[in-house]
């Protein structure tokens, strides 16, 4: 059964990448933003209240099994994962994610953050020990998942266990990328 998916962020998640060059959003510029990266004139009503429902669902929803939700994507923004979180935190989305991760590796900036009781806590995945390619990125996570989400050595309620043992016995085949590239 599959126990994580794994989005990438631009044309994926988003229909296409605006970031501010500071990565942060005021409250004058959040709606916009929104709908430049995320809405579409094609959908009728809100893509992005339809994104939240999928993911939502996808997820396991009220009843199914708790599912790893996260976004793997490139950015070479100069702040990083950070500006991904900030960017998809406009839409709302951000508490729809687990972990967010970035390619390639940088140095001396987060290049992951994970979400612990409503928080984004920045950290470094070990991006810089695998080859750049999304391919074994995965394989690395289903080999050292505590080391792609520190989360799991801190679960608290009896369902964030049952949520995080899943987690520690991932294999590829449990894990589904969503992404716009092949």
């Amino acid at each position: 059964p599959v126990k994580l998916v794994i989005f990438d962020l631009d044309e994926t998640l988003t229909l296409t990448t605006f970031m501010s060059e500071e990565g942060t959003y005021d409250e004058d510029h959040r709606d916009f933003t929104a709908m430049v990266n995320f809405e579409s004139p094609w959908v009728e009503g809100s893509r992005i209240e339809k994104l939240k429902s999928m993911l939502q669902e996808i997820r396991g929803g009220e009843h199914g099994p708790r599912r790893g939700m996260a976004v793997l994507t490139r950015n070479n923004h100069r702040e990083g994962v950070q500006a991904v979180v900030n960017l998809l935190n406009v839409a709302g989305l951000d508490e729809c994610f687990d972990a967010i991760w970035t390619l390639p590796w940088r140095k001396g900036l987060p290049n992951g953050a994970y979400l612990e009781a409503g928080e984004w806590i920045f950290f470094d995945p070990p991006v810089d020990k695998v080859s750049d390619h999304k391919a074994y990125v995965i394989k690395d996570i289903a080999a050292r998942p505590k080391e792609w989400f520190p989360q799991l050595a801190g679960h608290k309620s009896s369902a964030d266990s049952e949520f995080s043992g899943e987690l520690t016995k991932l294999s590829p085949a449990s894990i589904v990328l969503v992404d716009d590239q092949q």
